[in-house]
C-alpha cells in the first residue's frame, strides 16, 4: 500500500508541477495581477481545463472495476499521468516570451510545493489504507490549478510588498547618494523605448551614460537597474518610465527624482487597466508635473494630445514643423537603406542626419533625442555621428535581408500610430509587399475601431495579407473588406508558423518587403 501510494503520489507531482509551469508562466505575462490573470484564464478556459486532468483517476476507477487489483489500477494511473504530463508540455507551442524563474518565482514555487507536500501528508495521515480521497484530491487540484496558482499568488503576496519595500528604499538611498548625476526620465504611450536608446547613444560621445535595459520601465524594473548597474561612475542616468495605472510614473519619480524629461506620445494604450484616455493623460502629465525647470522638459508637439495639454515653459519638437516647435525635422526621404533628414532648430544651424532607422515616428524620436542632447551640451557634430550609427531597436522596425526577401520586423510595436508609421514604411518599398499581423491589443472598447481602421490603412499599402488568428484579426477582416481588398490576396492564418510558412510560399522566386507587424504574446493566443 504504501509503495503503491508513493508511486501514485510522485506521478501526480509530475502532472502537476507541469500545469503550474503554465499557470506561473500566465501570471508572470500579467504581471501578477490575479484579477488579470484570471480573467485571462477564464477567456481561455480549455487552455487550463483539459480532460487530462480527470483521465488518471477515471482509467485508476475503470482498471479496479475491470481487475479487482488496486495496485495494478495504481499502477495504470501512474502511466496515465506520466502520459499527461508528457503531452501537457510537448501539445503545447513554444512561447514567444518563455517563463523567466526570477526570484519571485521561485518563492511560488516553493510556497506551491509546500501547500501540495502539506496536503498529501495530512490526507495520508488521516485516511491512512485509504488511497480514493487522495486520487480524487488529486484531480481536482489539476482540474482546478489556475485557482491554485491564485491562491499561491496571494499567499506570498505580504512577503512581496515587503521586499519590494526594501528594494525602493535601498534604490533610493542609491540615488541620494549621488548628487552630481543627471537623471532623465522617458515616457509615452509610445516611442520611449526607442527614445531611450537613441538618446542613450548621442549621449554616450559625451557623457558616461547608463540606461535602463531592454523594456525595462516598471517600478522594479527601474529598481533593480539602479541596484544593479548605477555606479558613481555614471554622470547621466536615462530612465524609461512605463505605466498601465494612474501613478505609475509618479511612483518612478518619487525614486529617480528627474532633473530633465521627454514626452513621446500620448495616445490610446492601455486604455483597459487606465479606463480612458484622460487617465492616460494625467498618468503621463505626472513627468512633467515632477521636472522642476520645465526648461529641462522635451515634449512632442507632433502628437496631437500633448499639444492640447500644454505645459508651459516645456521645450516641444515635431517631425513636421508647428507653431510651438522648437525643433523639427525637414526633408525627410526613405530607401532601402534608412532615412535621411535635415535637424532644424530656432537656435541651432541646420543640420543633415542620415539614420539606418525607418518611419515618422523614428524620425521624431530622434528630434526628440537630439533636442535633450542639445540641451545637455552635445555638439551637432557628435550628434550626426551617433545618429548615422544608430542600429535599428531589435524588432521595432528593424530591416533584415535574405536574398530577394527583405523582412521589416515590427514586432514589438502594438499601437495606432507606429502601425500606421510601419505602413507608409512599407508602402515606399517597390511592388512585393506583404503583411504579416494579429492586430492590435490593450486598446479596451477601442480595440476594435482601430483595427478596423489599421485594416482599411493596410488595403492600400499591401499585395498581400496573412493575419495570425481569426477571431483576434477579425476586426481588420472587416476593414480590408470595406476597402474591398481582394480576397484572393488575404490568407488567416491559424498561428505565427502557419503564417510563416504561408509567406515562405508566396514569396518564394519572387522580390517582396515584408512587414511583420506587433507579435502578440502567449496569452492573446
Amino acid at each position: 500500500m504504501i509503495i503503491m501510494t508513493v508511486i501514485c503520489v510522485i506521478t501526480f507531482l509530475i502532472y502537476f508541477a507541469a500545469k503550474l509551469k503554465t499557470g506561473f508562466h500566465m501570471l508572470q505575462q500579467e504581471s501578477y495581477f490575479n484579477s488579470h490573470y484570471l480573467e485571462w484564464t477564464v477567456k481561455n478556459l480549455s487552455k487550463n481545463v483539459s480532460v487530462c486532468d480527470l483521465m488518471p483517476v477515471i482509467v485508476f476507477l475503470c482498471a479496479l472495476a475491470l481487475t479487482g487489483s488496486s495496485f495494478v489500477s495504481a499502477i495504470i494511473y501512474s502511466v496515465i499521468n506520466l502520459f499527461s504530463a508528457w503531452f501537457c508540455i510537448s501539445q503545447k507551442p513554444a512561447a514567444k516570451k518563455p517563463l523567466v524563474v526570477t526570484a519571485r518565482v521561485k518563492r511560488l514555487i516553493v510556497t506551491a510545493s509546500v501547500l501540495v507536500l502539506a496536503l498529501i501528508a495530512i490526507l495520508v495521515l488521516v485516511y491512512k489504507e485509504n488511497i480514493y480521497p487522495l486520487l480524487v484530491t488529486f484531480a481536482l487540484l489539476n482540474l482546478l490549478s489556475f485557482l491554485y496558482v491564485a491562491l499561491v499568488n496571494i499567499i506570498n503576496r505580504p512577503m512581496e510588498l515587503y521586499i519590494n519595500h526594501w528594494f525602493v528604499n535601498d534604490a533610493k538611498k542609491k540615488i541620494a547618494g549621488m548628487p552630481n548625476l543627471k537623471v532623465i526620465g522617458i515616457t509615452g504611450s509610445y516611442g520611449k523605448t526607442s527614445s531611450k536608446f537613441i538618446l542613450t547613444s548621442i549621449l554616450s560621445e559625451k557623457y558616461h551614460t547608463l540606461c535602463t535595459p531592454e523594456s525595462y520601465n516598471t517600478t522594479m524594473g527601474v529598481v533593480r537597474t539602479i541596484r544593479e548597474k548605477l555606479t558613481p561612475a555614471y554622470e547621466i542616468f536615462v530612465c524609461e518610465m512605463g505605466a498601465k495605472y494612474v501613478g505609475d510614473i509618479k511612483e518612478i519619480c518619487d525614486i529617480v527624482h528627474p532633473e530633465y524629461g521627454i514626452i513621446t506620445s500620448i495616445g490610446p494604450q492601455h486604455l483597459e487597466t487606465f479606463g480612458g484616455i484622460d487617465n492616460i493623460i494625467k498618468t503621463k502629465l505626472e513627468l512633467a508635473d515632477a521636472v522642476e525647470n520645465k526648461e529641462n522638459l522635451i515634449l512632442n508637439g507632433g502628437s496631437q494630445i500633448i499639444a492640447e495639454n500644454a505645459v508651459d515653459g516645456a521645450l516641444y519638437y515635431s517631425c513636421d514643423k508647428t507653431d510651438k516647435s522648437v525643433f523639427w525635422a525637414q526633408d525627410v526621404s526613405y530607401g532601402p537603406d534608412g532615412a535621411k533628414f535635415t535637424l532644424c532648430g530656432k537656435d541651432i544651424s541646420p543640420v543633415k542626419l542620415e539614420t539606418k532607422l525607418l518611419g515618422k515616428h523614428n524620425i521624431e524620436n530622434i528630434v526628440g533625442a537630439a533636442a535633450m542632447a542639445i540641451r545637455l551640451g552635445v555638439s551637432e557634430k557628435d550628434i550626426a555621428f551617433a545618429i548615422k550609427k544608430l542600429k535599428p531597436v531589435e524588432h521595432r522596425l528593424e530591416m533584415k535581408k535574405n536574398g530577394n526577401l527583405t523582412i521589416i520586423d515590427d514586432a514589438f510595436n502594438s499601437n495606432t500610430a507606429g502601425a500606421a508609421s510601419a505602413l507608409e514604411v512599407l508602402s515606399s518599398f517597390p511592388d512585393g509587399r506583404m503583411l504579416i499581423t494579429p492586430g492590435m491589443v490593450e486598446l479596451g472598447d477601442k480595440e476594435y475601431e482601430y483595427n478596423f481602421e489599421f485594416g482599411r490603412q493596410a488595403s492600400s499599402s499591401c499585395d498581400y495579407i496573412i493575419l495570425v488568428g481569426e477571431k483576434q484579426t477579425l476586426p481588420i477582416k472587416k476593414g480590408l473588406e470595406d476597402k474591398k481588398f481582394d480576397e484572393n490576396k488575404l490568407y488567416v492564418a491559424k498561428d505565427l508558423n502557419d503564417a510563416l510558412a504561408k509567406m515562405r510560399e508566396i514569396t518564394a522566386g519572387g522580390k517582396w518587403t515584408v512587414l511583420l507587424e506587433n507579435d502578440l504574446p502567449d496569452l492573446y493566443l
